[in-house]
Order: C-alpha cells, then structure tokens, then sequence
C-alpha cells in the first residue's frame, strides 16, 4: 500500500464507510469494528483502540490513526530497523498528539 491508500482507509472509517455518498458496508458496521471487543489491551476489528480514537499498525512503523471528534486521519508509512521499537514509537506518539493539538 502507498501513503495515498493509507490515508484512503483512514478517510473510509472516517466517513463511516460512506464513499461519494454510498453506503459501502452496513450502517454501524464502522462503529462496532473501532469499538473494543477485547478489553486488554484494547482492540476492535484489526484496530486499537487509543485515547479520542482508533489505529491500525502494521509492522516496521507503519501506522493509520483515526481521530473522529478531530476529524482527523494519520497516516505513517516507515521503514523501522526493528519490527518494533518501543523507543520509536514513543517519537511517533508524540508526532500524532502534536498534529492533533495543531488541528483544534
């Protein structure tokens, strides 16, 4: 996937899965996917649930936050040295609050 097709997505749940003004998938069916199914830690259908939102992560960094009160898409396509880095993602937390704090 490119940056554009991340974004693409993020924009999709956004939207409630409305695209041009169609229903693509069923009426609620993005609330309950971003709703948390799992408590700990806290997870929906393939997204995390975070503080104001939701994301997917894949690995080596690459990243898709949805902010919906912010009306707000992230999107992050990296090339990490490590499949995970705790110290890495600590920088890219900082990175998406700061855009958020931008947007209000």
């Amino acid at each position: 996937m490119t940056l554009r097709d991340y974004g693409r997505m993020g924009q999709f749940m956004l939207e409630h899965g409305v695209v041009n003004g169609r229903e693509v998938v069923p009426a609620g069916w993005t609330d309950d996917a971003t709703a948390r199914h799992v408590a700990d830690p806290p997870y929906g259908y393939f997204w995390w649930i975070i503080p104001g939102g939701y994301e997917a992560e894949g690995i080596f960094g690459q990243t898709l936050s949805v902010f919906p009160q912010d009306h707000l898409v992230v999107a992050i396509n990296s090339a990490w040295p490590a499949a995970w880095s705790q110290e890495i993602d600590a920088v890219r937390m900082k990175y998406v609050a700061a855009l958020r704090a931008a947007t209000r």
